[in-house]
C-alpha cells in the first residue's frame, strides 16, 4: 500500500473517519504518525462502539505513541467485545511486515494473545 500525503485529520469530514478510520489509521501508523493514528482509531471506536478491531488498533497506536498506560483499557474493551480475539487475526491480513511486528510486540506487552 502506497503512502498517502500527510493528512490533516481535523479537515476530514467526520463520516470519512467513521467509514475509513481503519484505513487512514493504518496509513498513519505506517508513516509513523502515531498521534494521527490514535485520533483515527478513536474516531472509529466513537462512531461504532461495537467495532472491536478499532479498540485493538487504538490500543496499539497508543502504545506505539509512548502512551502504553492509556492503552490497557482499550485492549480490555476489545476483549470484552470479542473474548477469543487474538492479535494474529488482524496482523496476518496483509499488513506491512515491519508494522505487523511492531504491533505484535505491543500486543505482547499489553498481554493480548497472539
Amino acid at each position: 500500500m502506497g503512502a498517502l500525503p500527510a493528512l490533516d485529520i481535523d479537515l476530514l469530514p467526520s463520516f470519512v473517519l467513521i467509514a475509513e478510520g481503519g484505513s487512514f489509521g493504518d496509513v498513519a501508523l505506517q508513516d509513523e504518525r502515531r498521534e494521527d493514528a490514535v485520533r483515527c482509531f478513536a474516531g472509529a471506536t466513537q462512531a461504532n462502539g461495537r467495532y472491536n478491531t478499532g479498540y485493538f488498533f487504538l490500543a496499539m497506536a497508543l502504545a506505539l505513541a509512548g502512551r502504553s498506560g492509556e492503552a490497557g483499557p482499550w485492549s480490555a474493551r476489545d476483549l470484552e467485545l470479542e473474548p477469543g480475539f487474538q492479535a494474529r487475526m488482524v496482523l496476518e491480513i496483509g499488513m506491512e511486515p515491519a508494522l505487523a511486528q511492531r504491533l505484535a510486540a505491543c500486543a505482547r506487552r499489553l498481554g493480548l494473545r497472539e
